[in-house]
């Protein structure tokens, strides 16, 4: 019998990046990184009165490599859907802690992936973030 409690797989209001101040404070000093087709900017610790979620996230893809609009919603969706899916893998961590972390993904290339291996830049994304935050 599994005694653990399961993961909360939603992705929630509280949980996406939203405001004019958090945006800025998010691209005043942020640690960045790529991995694959997606760069990663984040900053920890994050100031609590601009969020409410242990971990937020926010998601771009550039007009100028998908002129048309289905393609940018498309990849978006994709990357709401992995980190939706792995989430776990931070909120586990800083649930405990009382600081907050918050993560853009930018989408950088001109080919569109699939689901399968936006997944795995997520995740292989989210443990170096572990790493570097612990």
């Amino acid at each position: 019998m599994n005694t653990e409690t399961p993961h909360d797989f939603s992705f929630g209001k509280a949980e996406k990046l939203c405001g004019k101040k958090a945006f800025d404070a998010l691209f005043k000093h942020p640690f960045h990184f790529k991995k694959g087709v997606l760069k990663f900017f984040f900053v920890y610790p994050f100031p609590t009165e601009l969020v409410n979620a242990p971990v937020s996230f926010a998601f771009a893809v550039p007009k100028k490599l998908f002129k048309r609009a289905n393609k940018r919603n498309l990849l978006k969706r994709r990357m709401r859907e992995g980190v939706r899916l792995h989430k776990h893998l931070l909120t586990d961590i800083f649930a405990q802690k009382e600081e907050k972390i918050v993560i853009f993904l930018k989408y950088e290339s001109s080919q569109i992936m699939d689901s399968a291996q936006i997944h795995a830049l997520i995740v292989q994304a989210f443990q170096k973030i572990a790493k570097q935050v612990k």
